[in-house]
């Protein structure tokens, strides 16, 4: 039934309720014609209401507006590639170049060693609480453009977005796993000599750093999904 037809019919229902007929015909029972008119203009308000209410999740988007959509999410996930790609290079890099100094970080004495060993703990530590600032914001603005995403309409463009990231992301996040097994190995080693370890110190604190850096691309990936398709929808 259409909208203009439907408003009619309750309008038509709403008089009628109202006639000398209907009231006489309830006269012995004034509190069923009152309710039978009550609910009549009840359906009546309810119906405009859903009539006249915008459903955004239902919306319709343009052939331009879609191809726009397609263009900047490829924009986002070539970005987020690129990125990966480089911080993935930098990790490897990284490793190496501290694994071949190894050595020489073991091989500092005294007070130095100390020094160094806090150093690198402090660094760590900063690194970690850094680290709950940003898993936060990525785990809102995720929440924020799967919600939207939904109320556009466009939840299976969204979902392909996200496993287009995971892709991306899987070579380094598996690198990652590796080197933080790495590091609970040494760990267990360093607490059975109950030697402090510099080194692990160093290496916990430089993994940490990645894993910071990867979240504030994941972040920014998401939030320019959320920024782009608004600025496409007009939201």
């Amino acid at each position: 039934m259409k909208k203009s037809r439907l408003i009619a019919s309750l309008a038509t229902l709403l008089t009628t309720l109202k006639k000398p007929l209907c009231q006489r015909y309830f006269a012995k029972d004034t509190s069923l014609a009152y309710l039978l008119s009550a609910l009549g203009k009840s359906l009546f308000i309810s119906t405009l209401a859903l009539v006249f209410i915008p459903n955004l999740s239902t919306a319709k988007i343009s052939q331009a507006q879609q191809a726009q959509i397609q263009e900047q999410i490829k924009d986002i996930q070539n970005h987020f590639q690129t990125k990966i790609s480089h911080l993935e290079s930098s990790l490897k890099i990284t490793i190496e170049a501290e694994r071949r100094s190894k050595d020489k970080t073991r091989s500092l004495k005294g007070s130095e060693y100390e020094v160094a060993y806090k150093n690198y703990e402090n660094e760590k530590n900063s690194a970690k609480e850094i680290e709950k600032y940003y898993t936060k914001n990525t785990q809102e603005i995720i929440k924020k453009a799967k919600d939207s995403a939904n109320t556009w309409g466009i939840a299976d463009e969204f979902s392909e977005f996200e496993a287009s990231l995971r892709q991306a992301d899987s070579a380094f996040l598996a690198d990652m796993k590796e080197y933080k097994k790495r590091l609970e190995a040494l760990e267990k080693t360093q607490k059975s000599t109950h030697k402090k370890s510099a080194y692990k110190e160093k290496m916990e604190w430089l993994v940490q750093e990645f894993d910071n850096k990867y979240e504030w691309i994941l972040f920014d990936a998401y939030n320019s999904f959320v920024e782009k398709i608004s600025e496409i929808l007009g939201k």
